[in-house]
């Protein structure tokens, strides 16, 4: 269903996010399974008057329209992935929307990985425990995103001010890996047999986008 638009945001992946709102605040209901799995987005019949999309998880024995399928780490909210520094089994990381929610990346001492966590409000101690943690190279937090101030720190130059946040990972060879934060505005759309579809208000739009390099 994507027509395109998993060939765009995997060509060049800060264009596409400037450009199109990228929902992912119903992937948890879609149960994704551990690992490396096939994602599509979809998008809006008004397209292109409208540039939003749903991300989305392809059933099995799913098929997507126009260009091949994305695949993807899935990193479900309140838990944490190993994916390797070098190499890895899929060029992206997807993960639930952010309402106020963290993103750690850790290296765990000499092992060729990153752990990697999304950490809800204030169940930080349970979800990040002090026996599951590396050293920390990337954070996505309240220095990042917000409406209200920062409690992490100084807020950084770029920081996005909403409370909705699209955040996900992309690997390039040569570069590694980066995290991605799209700030989001209005409401963002469901699905009612298989098509986009906008509840009253509105629409959802990008407000901003920070790009991180993990060191």
């Amino acid at each position: 269903m994507s027509n395109g638009l998993n060939n765009s945001l995997s060509a060049n992946t800060l264009i596409f996010l400037q450009n199109h709102a990228v929902t992912t605040a119903l992937l948890g209901a879609h149960h994704p399974r551990l690992g490396v799995s096939n994602w599509d987005l979809m998008r809006s019949e008004n397209y292109p008057a409208d540039q939003g999309a749903i991300l989305l998880p392809v059933p099995a024995g799913g098929v997507t329209l126009e260009d091949p399928a994305l695949e993807a780490y899935w990193l479900p909210q309140g838990g944490h992935i190993e994916v390797p520094i070098n190499n890895p089994a899929a060029p992206f990381i997807f993960t639930p929307e952010f309402s106020g929610c963290k993103l750690y990346v850790d290296k765990v001492w000499a092992q060729p990985y990153y752990r990697i966590f999304h950490i809800q409000c204030d169940h930080e101690a349970a979800e990040y425990p002090a026996n599951m943690r590396g050293d920390r190279l990337a954070t996505i937090d309240s220095r990042d995103y917000g409406e209200a101030p920062s409690v992490d720190g100084p807020a950084y130059p770029h920081r996005i001010g909403v409370i909705r946040c699209t955040v996900l990972m992309y690997f390039v060879g040569g570069a590694g890996w980066s995290i991605y934060l799209q700030g989001l505005t209005g409401i963002g759309p469901g699905i009612s047999d298989g098509r986009l579809v906008y509840p009253p208000g509105p629409a959802q739009n990008v407000s901003g986008v920070v790009v991180k390099q993990v060191p």
